[in-house]
């Protein structure tokens, strides 16, 4: 999807663009380039322009997992935010594949047209894929909603999802009650550590026949701790996006010059070690 692109703007870790939100946001620049890529997939995969009038900063740092990412973006001259929409700059030149096929598509149906107009017979209908791809798109509230849902292990089929979250709307539910609900939902698998685990429901099932249906329950938040222990071991947070603040709430060093977050994150962990040790 944003392989182009990413070729383009980035070429290499080594670009002093990455290098300024690494260091603005404290993330291992290798990180970066994969955040930057499901930032990309997600303006490739939901617009046509790159531009987002409906999507905010906060929705896409929780796409990547990091607050601030998008702020760190436009300091980067890699996004711009005017007037509430978010745009990605000189998207349709290096959006890769998407462009490329909405242009055929564009060239396909311009010529369906002419031999409409010189044809004295009745026109022959649209290829089968063309049919297909209008069948299957996707609404607006859908997409915020499936841009909510928390990020699975396994496979969770979209168009399945859309299936079910159409079967649902025809019952009389409402798209504000099923989006409120995801959002419920990721709110829950974040603080339960099940986000990005198979532990979280596939979105077919979540919009799903059920009774009640899975997006009108509570989803009640478990109350959050000041450190995750196993025993007594104090654990690391999973995320490197979490890393730094964890250390600096727990009077623990940031990391120093040209150290990875693979290098911190082991250093953290002998010194946590070393605490305990001490503590014992």
């Amino acid at each position: 999807m944003a392989g182009d692109w990413i070729k383009f703007e980035i070429a290499t870790p080594n670009k002093p663009e990455v290098w300024a939100i690494a260091g603005a946001l404290e993330v291992d620049p290798d990180a970066v380039v994969g955040k930057l890529l499901r930032v990309w997939a997600w303006f490739d995969e939901h617009t046509e322009n790159g531009n987002a009038p409906s999507v905010s900063k906060t929705l896409l740092d929780r796409q990547v997992g990091v607050t601030g990412f998008c702020d760190a973006m436009i300091s980067a001259g890699w996004m711009t935010e005017n007037s509430g929409t978010i745009t990605l700059p000189n998207f349709d030149r290096h959006n890769g594949k998407t462009a490329k096929n909405r242009a055929l598509t564009a060239k396909r149906v311009s010529a369906h047209k002419a031999r409409i107009t010189n044809a004295p017979v009745t026109p022959k209908p649209l290829p089968r894929e063309e049919k297909e791809k209008t069948n299957k798109s996707y609404t607006d509230d859908f997409l915020s909603a499936w841009a909510e849902y928390p990020p699975r292990a396994g496979g969770n089929s979209k168009s399945d999802a859309f299936k079910a979250w159409n079967a649902r709307l025809r019952e009389g539910h409402k798209p504000g009650d099923m989006i409120a609900g995801v959002k419920r939902y990721r709110a829950f698998c974040d603080a339960a550590e099940r986000t990005g685990t198979a532990f979280v429901k596939q979105a077919a099932s979540f919009f799903g026949p059920s009774d009640p249906p899975h997006f009108l329950e509570p989803w009640q938040v478990p109350a959050p701790t000041q450190k995750q222990t196993a025993g007594n071991r104090t654990q690391l947070p999973r995320s490197d996006g979490d890393l730094g603040p964890w250390a600096q709430a727990n009077g623990f060093g940031s990391p120093r010059p040209g150290e990875t977050y693979q290098q911190y994150r082991v250093r953290l962990q002998r010194e946590v070690e070393q605490r305990e040790r001490e503590a014992a």
